[in-house]
């Protein structure tokens, strides 16, 4: 069956009308996708900058209340007592020390003189005893928190005076050099930085691995003291990242630093 020149034409205006409805039909329906596509992304925008702006009041919030909650402790801490040095009153300070040291656990604050002068006022074992164990509380939080993410941690060692704790996955060796009951006396010696050895220093039950602690490399190690004898003692070595902790200035590293400059 033959078409005509006329239904030809009439066919061909039917396929390009065809055609035709089926672009525009997608252009309007990738157009309402595009839209609707559009639509959720402002909406997830708008959502997230809430959060954000949520998030920053709640820093501010947290950081003023911080601030008031540390002023309060410490103003209770210091605040004039007729009681003295009476049992009561050293452990109500006891209880302030320990709330101070738990809720700033991870602000470096060095805590550690107002602890040794509550140790030098308290007269019973058990009270020197519960003391030395907040700060134990303290200094195994932080520990935590500084190795849980590429840390290292020895875990409780025993040593005694001439020991030498090498710790080859950091190229560090911590020299023991003597044991007392107060504290453990040690030097630390890395070959990663290719440097003398840092120290000595002495390790006490007050000290804690957020400001208590050496930089090797890449690194800041610490050594926490869990129990001290007159022969033997319990430490802890932990190494963590360096960033985690507030960088202090090196006295020594400062003295060379003008040494060189005035030798140029």
């Amino acid at each position: 069956m033959k078409i005509s020149d006329t239904g030809i034409k009439i066919l061909d205006i039917g396929v390009k009308g065809v055609f035709g409805a089926l672009i525009a039909a997608a252009v309007v329906y990738y157009g309402n996708i595009l839209q609707d596509e559009r639509a959720r992304v402002q909406e997830e925008n708008r959502r997230l900058q809430a959060a954000i702006e949520l998030t920053s009041r709640q820093k501010e919030f947290d950081v003023d209340l911080g601030m008031r909650l540390f002023g309060t402790l410490m103003g209770y801490y210091f605040q004039k007592n007729q009681a003295g040095a009476e049992p009561e009153y050293l452990r109500q300070q006891m209880l302030l020390l320990r709330l101070v040291a738990l809720n700033f656990q991870d602000v470096p604050i060095h805590l550690k003189p107002l602890f040794e002068n509550l140790d030098s006022q308290l007269t019973a074992a058990e009270d020197k005893a519960r003391l030395r164990d907040i700060m134990r509380e303290v200094a195994g939080r932080q520990a935590y928190r500084l190795t849980i993410d590429a840390g290292y941690d020895s875990g409780p060692t025993k040593v005694r005076a001439g020991d030498k704790l090498r710790f080859d996955e950091l190229l560090t060796t911590v020299d023991i050099l003597s044991v007392g009951p107060q504290g453990v006396r040690a030097t630390i010696r890395s070959e990663a930085t290719g440097r003398r050895p840092v120290g000595p220093f002495t390790i006490t039950y007050f000290d804690t691995p957020l400001v208590d602690n050496v930089k090797i490399g890449e690194y800041r190690a610490a050594l926490i003291l869990y129990r001290a004898g007159t022969e033997t003692a319990e430490v802890r070595f932990i190494a963590f990242p360096k960033h985690l902790a507030a960088d202090r200035f090196d006295i020594q590293d400062l003295a060379r630093m003008f040494r060189d400059v005035q030798m140029q």
